[in-house]
C-alpha cells in the first residue's frame, strides 16, 4: 500500500508498508520488487521510471537484513 512519497539527497523515495509485518520501510537494493499494484498507484500520482521499467526494489528492516546506506533510486518525479 502506497502511503506517501518523500524526496532524499539521492533522488526520490517511495515509502510503503510491508505486507508481511506492517512495519514502514523504504525502497532499497534488495528483493522483492515493488508490486505492480503499488507501482500503478505511484504512476497515477505522477511518478515515472528512469531508464529501464519499474526497477524500484524495497527491503523491510524487520524482515530482511538492512543494506546500510544503499538506495536504489529509479523512481523519479514525472515531467509530463
Amino acid at each position: 500500500m502506497l502511503i506517501k512519497t518523500t524526496s532524499c539527497d539521492a533522488g526520490v523515495r517511495v515509502d510503503l508498508w510491508c505486507d508481511s509485518c506492517d512495519v514502514l520501510f523504504s525502497p532499497g537494493a534488495s528483493t522483492p520488487q515493488i508490486l505492480s499494484a503499488v507501482w500503478a498507484a505511484a504512476k497515477a500520482r505522477g511518478w515515472s521510471t528512469k531508464g529501464l521499467g519499474p526497477a524500484g526494489r524495497h527491503f523491510c528492516p524487520s524482515c530482511a537484513d538492512p543494506r546500510g546506506d544503499e538506495r536504489l533510486v529509479h523512481v523519479v518525479p514525472s515531467t509530463s
